[in-house]
Parts: structure tokens; sequence; C-alpha cells
């Protein structure tokens, strides 16, 4: 049996060796990430030591700086989801792969839905930012579920959830 398999895997190797090219694999996805900041403050590090000002020496006198938190403005509160997915392919995509972010708020009753269509796609890494930032999150709240799917030809290639979500 074991000789059988691998002279089936010479006999492909070398049909594929004769034409010059590589068989072509179909492309895979992976969405390796969705992770949620909150966006309530920021702590800046510009107040700086200058002569009189916040500084002070720390252990074994090494200057050491103090930070402050500063609330931000109704209109900057809320949160940010960050998506990390990558591409796997042997060469460049024509046909649209879509990322489809998919979101329940603590307030609003309806599912919500928002889509990154991506044309032309080259195999590798990629970054997807979506923002529940000023007026939304005051009106609708935090988002307490969501799903998060790969498209490819019109069929879902990958996903990942939240615990809740239904």
């Amino acid at each position: 049996m074991k000789l059988y398999l691998t002279a089936a895997a010479l006999l492909l190797l070398s049909s594929c060796a004769g034409t010059g090219r590589r068989a072509s694999l179909p492309p895979s996805f992976d969405i390796l990430e969705v992770k949620r900041e909150i966006r309530e403050y920021i702590i800046d590090g510009s107040l700086r030591a200058r002569k009189g000002g916040t500084h002070f020496a720390g252990r074994g006198n090494v200057d050491k700086f103090r930070y402050a938190d500063i609330m931000l403005e109704p209109d900057q509160r809320g949160e940010e989801y960050i998506v990390r997915w990558k591409c796997k392919a042997s060469k460049r995509l024509t046909d649209p792969v879509v990322l489809r972010f998919e979101y329940m708020y603590t307030n609003a009753e309806p599912p919500s839905t928002t889509e990154k269509v991506y044309r032309e796609l080259k195999p590798g890494k990629f970054i997807y930012f979506w923002h529940n930032i000023g007026d939304d999150y005051v009106k609708n709240g935090r988002v307490v579920s969501w799903k998060c799917s790969l498209l490819y030809r019109g069929e879902e290639v990958d996903h990942i959830q939240s615990p809740l979500w239904q």
C-alpha cells in the first residue's frame, strides 16, 4: 500500500514537472483574532520632567516620570474592534473576499451588520478596524455579542464569534 501511494505521488509530481508550473492550490482563509479595545480615557506621558516639573528620582537614582489619565470627550468615547486575518493562496485572487462583522448593541434590538469587500486581493495578513464611537456609542450602548465571518465566492470560509452570539 505504501509503495502504491509513493508511486502515485511520483507520477503526479512528474506530470507537474514537465509543464514548468506548480499546481495551484485553492486559497485558505483564517481569522486570527478579534480584539476589543475600550476608549474611555488616554494615558498621557507628555508631562515630562522639566526644571521644577513632575520629575522625581526613583530607586537607584533612575529618573521616573508621572503619567496622567485624561478622560476623552464624549464624542470620542466608545469601543474599537480589531480583526486580524490572513489569506493563503498561490496567486492574486480576482473574486472578491467579504469580511462581515455582525453585532448586537446593549440598547438596540435587531443585530446590525457591516461589511468590507476586498477586490483583487493578494495573499498576506490583513487588519480591519470597526469603531463604535461617539453618538452611536451613547445611543446604542456597548456591543454585547458579535460574529465575524469571511466569505469567498458567496460561501462562508471561516468565522469566529463571541460566546454570547446566538
